[in-house]
């Protein structure tokens, strides 16, 4: 019997050896692979940082001739394929951001409404456009893209103009007062235009957008405000994207 026990207690001495270090082993190679992916993070996050502190570069794609008329706004879809470009005078053109070669061309105030002598550009992300005319009346209209993909998977960019709310013109100065700065932002419900004319009036518009829950149909209520400034020497006009505050800078200075 002492033979048989003394194999059964060496059987059994040996089993529990096994997983020891079977044990041991898994808990080396689990020990090695999180300080392996300690280090991995550790120099993906230097292989990312470490650029921040060097200079930036960039490499021009491509480039092409443009009409002799300045460009007043420009802009980009989200795929860099398609642009638009906005000239002093009103002038709105869509591109092919590749070559230059010229999509659509279209006025963004009809002949019929007066000169535009006033254009400006809202938040580059929202492709605001705005136009003042020599009539006092200003328009508010925004770029955009219809994208589609066909059944390669092959994508097509279509720009168009809408007016999110409206195509009427707004009164801003006095018929006959010329727009000569103009400054505004729209979001999905609300829109704030600052317009100054010729004669030094300064015009605060805000246009709010509401819709009916029943039958989806939208109403565009609109409100002007005299404001107390003398604009006659004012130079510059921005309004920030929050439509919240408005900064005037004369020619002195102030």
């Amino acid at each position: 019997m002492k033979p048989a026990r003394e194999a059964s207690l060496t059987s059994r001495e040996g089993w529990r050896l096994l997983k020891d270090r079977l044990f041991a082993l898994v808990m080396a190679v689990g020990g090695v692979s999180v300080i392996v992916a300690i280090l991995l993070i550790f120099f993906y996050l230097f292989y990312v940082v470490v650029p921040l502190f060097g200079g930036a570069e960039v490499t021009p794609r491509t480039s092409f001739d443009t009409p002799p008329s300045a460009a007043a706004a420009l802009g980009l879809d989200e795929y860099a394929e398609t642009g638009f470009m906005l000239s002093p005078a009103g002038r709105l053109r869509f591109f092919k951001a590749a070559d230059g070669a010229t999509l659509e061309e279209k006025d963004l105030v009809p002949a019929a409404a007066g000169t535009v002598t006033a254009v400006a550009a809202g938040d580059p992300a929202t492709h605001v456009l705005l136009a003042g005319t020599s009539a006092g009346e200003v328009l508010l209209a925004q770029v955009g893209w219809t994208i589609r993909f066909d059944e390669q998977q092959h994508r097509s960019i279509q720009p168009k103009l809408e007016f999110p709310f409206g195509e009427e013109r707004l009164r801003a100065t006095e018929p006959g007062d010329a727009v000569r700065l103009l400054a505004g932002q729209a979001g999905d419900e609300e829109a704030t235009l600052v317009a100054v004319g010729a004669s030094g009036r300064v015009v605060l518009l805000n246009a709010t957008k509401t819709t009916n829950m029943l039958d989806d149909s939208v109403s565009v209520e609109t409100s002007r405000t005299l404001l107390d400034v003398d604009g006659a020497r004012v130079t510059h006009v921005v309004l920030d994207n929050q439509q919240r505050e408005l900064f005037l800078a004369a020619d002195d200075g102030t």
